[in-house]
């Protein structure tokens, strides 16, 4: 059987996969906005997520999303369930707390799961983690619980990049930490030693 995933060979397919990975990470990088937002209740945060999910698919103009939990749920506009469905559970601590899912509203070309893509079930599932991070720490809040430190915003794109498209990852991540070393993160400045062995005024020198 033929593997439809295959890595972009030629300059069309992989600007069409450069465009595909830049709209994942707009996605994560709004939802992580949203999530850190302080003026804003746990529902209106999760109304505003919903909102924005659409814009990390394929199709997003025919794109709608959900998140259901087991005591509300939260709908794009004009949202209405199709047969053509990504989904992934949003995990608590002792099971399950929910639900993340997005729908076409009709049918799309075949990709490599249907009608979506290998790197949209990975951004799903690191939207679900997220979430279920999010919810955990606003009940662990309510039981007066001490709210453990968050990852940076920054990490959790690269987190996603390496593993929907490791070379891209490479190339892409070791130019992120080098501008962020140039703006004085210290922990970018540790994980770029750690994970190449040279410093942020050097990697320019090091960088395909």
């Amino acid at each position: 059987m033929t593997d439809k995933h295959r890595s972009p060979t030629n300059p069309a397919e992989i600007l069409s996969a450069l465009r595909e990975r830049t709209k994942e990470l707009n996605c994560l990088y709004e939802v992580e906005s949203l999530l850190a937002r302080r003026d804003l209740s746990p529902e209106k945060i999760l109304s505003g997520v919903v909102s924005v999910l659409p814009q990390g698919w394929q199709y997003p103009d025919d794109c709608q999303a959900e998140i259901v939990l087991d005591d509300a749920s939260y709908r794009s506009d004009g949202f209405a369930p199709t047969e053509w469905k990504q989904e992934a559970a949003i995990p608590g601590h002792d099971g399950t707390l929910g639900w993340v899912r997005v729908y076409y509203a009709e049918q799309k070309p075949d990709a490599d799961l249907g009608s979506f893509l290998v790197e949209e079930e990975r951004l799903i599932r690191s939207l679900a983690e997220r979430l279920g991070q999010f919810i955990r720490l606003h009940s662990n809040q309510d039981n007066g619980v001490a709210r453990p430190k968050q990852r940076a915003d920054w990490k959790v794109l690269v987190d996603h990049l390496r593993s929907a498209d490791r070379e891209l990852y490479i190339r892409l991540s070791r130019r992120l930490l080098n501008l962020l070393c140039s703006l004085g993160d210290s922990e970018a400045q540790n994980v770029l030693v750690s994970t190449y062995g040279i410093a942020g005024d050097a990697i320019g020198r090091h960088q395909d």
